[in-house]
């Protein structure tokens, strides 16, 4: 049999025997349930950003057992190793000048320069008392009549023939 029951206020909801409820206006909820609302659809996540890969430790090397050890012979007690010399270093080959003179030099301030009579570039040394300067000839150097052989820097008067108080030195030019 239909129950009715009525609200607070004394109105008549329906019947609601049978587990269903039946409205007398349609408003009211019904035997059909109501389909869930769809999600909207979002924006697809943003990606994580991937992790630098870590470097992976190398393996370390496990010695292989081997057949049988290996015995070493007794080692025997010795006088100590005599040392061996050490090999002696090459000579660089010397220049070989061809020609020489034997002369007067003279010295001024000429920015390093080593005046002669020989064509600018010719490869020279000068060798005096207190030693020898390898170099070019920058020519165009003192005349014939002056005595003099070379002009030299004052730098490299000092070097080979001595202080500049002593004006002139002397010296032997070797030219190739």
């Amino acid at each position: 049999m239909p129950i009715a029951s009525a609200d607070p206020v004394g109105e008549s909801l329906g019947d609601v025997s049978g587990g269903v409820t039946h409205s007398a206006s349609p408003a009211v909820a019904s035997a059909t349930p109501r389909p869930k609302a769809t999600p909207r659809p979002t924006a697809a996540p943003r990606p994580k950003a991937t992790p630098r890969p870590t470097p992976t430790p190398r393996p370390k090397a496990t010695p292989r057992p081997t057949a049988a050890p290996v015995k070493k012979p007794a080692a025997q007690a010795t006088a100590a190793p005599t040392p061996r010399p050490a090999p002696t270093p090459k000579p660089t080959p010397a220049i070989v000048y061809q020609y020489q003179a034997t002369g007067l030099a003279t010295w001024g301030d000429f920015g390093g320069a080593v005046i002669t009579r020989l064509p600018p570039g010719t490869p020279i040394r000068i060798c005096g008392s207190l030693g020898c300067w390898e170099g070019v000839s920058s020519g165009n150097g003192p005349s014939a009549g002056g005595g003099n052989l070379v002009d030299l820097d004052a730098a490299v008067f000092q070097r080979v023939c001595g202080p500049l108080g002593t004006g002139v030195g002397s010296i032997v030019l070797s030219w190739r």
